[in-house]
């Protein structure tokens, strides 16, 4: 195995899902194995039960397991299992995530070609643990997981399902923002770093596989909390390229941007090879998932603070609102 001339470190958090967590660390800690150069630290978000103690026994050597006393959300759980990293670069993952044979091979290409990276945002394939049936094929849409959130103004979100950051570039913008509880913590450390002079990287080569949703419930539950959090975002932490691509809060204007975004998803997705009933339900499936991010939007900015129209700044001159640097680029 060649020696690679950067160390990592590799962080999870994990809330009430140890099964999700064994499927993961099944297919990651081979991967890892014979690598001194990579650290793997998994977070439990104040849920720990003996079922935990039974997934993480085979690996007792391999990991180092940490449990919060607080449930605080996936930030924090990220921010606990960076804080005393000295690894030169860092990377997120979620619990219900299971990587492919080739993820971290991967990326440590990436890293060494461009030693200079300080995000690389990957993308996200909905995998099976388990044999579908025909109505969990039906409803698993792929469209509706999680991937980088890009805009005409540059990333807005490398999600933390699959993403890295050079440890200087996190600590020189913050880390986590820690009043961020929900879903968003990954656009605000993507914003963060950004903001602060970073460089990143969009790489469709670098995949991760993450656990298909089998029902249209959880779906509905977790884009409505996308939604909420991005309210949170642009209202708290002042993510206005969220807020470019979001409704003003009106629900005419949220009905304009859900048709929006399902006419993006159709242009950038492309022709797929189904059947015309699963072309027709996946995009049904979507159409929900927007419109419950759109409910979840509003809710979150009249709970946020959100008064009025002018609430949220209108488009303004780039350079007075936004961080631009000219290195940054997608491969």
């Amino acid at each position: 195995m060649k020696a690679s001339p950067f160390k990592y470190r590799i962080g999870i958090p994990t809330y009430k899902r140890p099964d999700d967590l064994e499927n993961c660390l099944n297919a990651l800690v081979p991967q890892l194995r014979g690598r001194e150069n990579v650290k793997l630290v998994v977070v439990n978000d104040a849920s720990h039960d003996e079922e935990y103690e039974r997934v993480l026994a085979p690996f007792d050597k391999l990991i180092e397991y940490r449990v919060q006393s607080v449930n605080s959300g996936p930030g924090l759980a990220r921010s606990a299992a960076f804080a005393d990293a000295v690894e030169d670069f860092l990377i997120c993952l979620d619990d219900d995530c299971i990587p492919p044979k080739n993820w971290f091979e991967t990326v440590q290409a990436i890293v060494e070609a461009n030693p200079e990276v300080d995000l690389i945002a990957g993308y996200v394939d909905p995998v099976w643990t388990d044999k579908p049936g025909f109505w969990d094929r039906l409803v698993a849409a792929p469209m509706t997981y999680p991937g980088p959130a890009i805009s005409e103004q540059g990333l807005i979100t490398a999600v933390t399902a699959n993403a890295l950051y050079r440890r200087e570039a996190y600590e020189n913008a913050g880390g986590f923002d820690p009043n961020i509880t929900g879903a968003t913590e990954d656009c605000c450390m993507t914003q963060r770093i950004i903001n602060s002079g970073g460089c990143y990287l969009i790489c469709e080569s670098w995949r991760m596989g993450h656990k298909a949703r089998q029902t249209l419930g959880k779906i509905r539950r977790t884009y409505y909390g996308y939604g909420y959090g991005g309210a949170q975002a642009v209202l708290e932490a002042k993510v206005w390229k969220l807020a470019e691509i979001s409704s003003c809060g009106t629900l005419i204007d949220s009905c304009k941007t859900v048709i929006k975004r399902i006419d993006y998803i159709r242009r950038t997705e492309g022709a797929e090879d189904k059947p015309v009933y699963m072309k027709f339900v996946h995009g049904l499936v979507t159409l929900i998932a927007f419109v419950e991010y759109e409910r979840g939007w509003l809710k979150g900015l009249r709970a946020y603070g959100y008064k009025d129209e002018n609430s949220i700044p209108k488009r303004a001159g780039l350079l007075d609102r936004f961080a631009i640097d000219l290195r940054n680029h997608r491969v």
